[in-house]
């Protein structure tokens, strides 16, 4: 099974937005047991690095429509948070 979230009206969803802290915790965990006991593939857009390196088990980048970066193995989440804000870094 494959989820898509995706708002009717423009397309555009930010999925974590405007949730307070504990709601953000229960939505993360709802995705984690989807995914874990039912084997459902979720796409998610988001630009929260942080959530999304937490529920995901495959982070693929897109620039211009081709795939940048394909990270599959998530086993160790911290080291792919620091390469996805190192991509994204500002150089100054």
């Amino acid at each position: 099974m494959i989820i898509t979230f995706q708002n009717k009206i423009n397309g555009d969803i930010k999925l974590f937005a405007n949730f307070d802290p504990t709601s953000q915790i229960v939505l993360k965990k709802m995705l984690t047991k989807l995914n874990r006991d039912r084997g459902c593939t979720m796409v998610i857009s988001s630009h929260n690095l942080n959530h999304i390196v937490e529920v995901s088990t495959r982070i693929v980048l897109l620039e211009n429509g081709k795939i940048i970066k394909d990270v599959r193995n998530m086993q160790a989440s911290h080291e792919v948070a620091q390469q996805l804000e190192s991509y994204f870094a500002v150089v100054e």
